[in-house]
């Protein structure tokens, strides 16, 4: 029988793939960091899975109000060959980048705006308490039963 450390971690490792699932399913695997910092740790009494903190942005998007940093605005135009044209001429990277942050500043992402557009982690969350609630009951309720077989085999002393 598998231990509880065992189980958490087989529920973390399922946890940790659906996350980097989403994050690909949705295209938000920009650069590849936010699924290679996701990392798990799990102990007897504890689940704990971790990533950078910009898993956050791509849960729940980015509120506007302030403006995102113009050199990863500027890292993404680039990297994506994102150009905005008018009159026929593009008016460069810089401005796009501006322009696009500008965007987000005053309406927010699109995931913020649309959650269903990010990854859910509250809905993954919900699977993994349905995992563990499955497979760390059984554990539970043979550790019960036997100790209760022991108590009644003293009993009978």
């Amino acid at each position: 029988m598998q231990s509880i450390k065992e189980i958490l971690e087989n529920v973390g490792e399922q946890l940790v793939n659906e996350i980097k699932s989403r994050i690909n399913d949705k295209d938000l695997n920009d650069t590849g960091s936010a699924s290679s910092s996701l990392k798990l740790n799990a102990t007897d009494t504890k689940l704990e899975i971790k990533g950078n903190r910009y898993i956050g942005a791509l849960d729940k998007g980015r509120k506007p109000g302030k403006f995102p940093p113009p050199n990863k605005m500027i890292d993404y135009v680039t990297r994506n060959g994102i150009e905005f044209v008018i009159d026929g001429k593009s008016i460069g990277i810089k401005s796009t980048a501006f322009l696009m942050g500008k965007g987000i500043s005053e309406k927010g992402t699109a995931i913020f705006r649309d959650h269903s557009k990010g990854i859910q982690l509250e809905t993954i969350e919900e699977m993994g308490v349905k995992l563990i609630k499955k497979n760390v009951s059984g554990i539970i309720l043979n550790d019960i039963k036997s100790k209760v077989m022991d108590l009644s085999k003293g009993a009978s002393a």
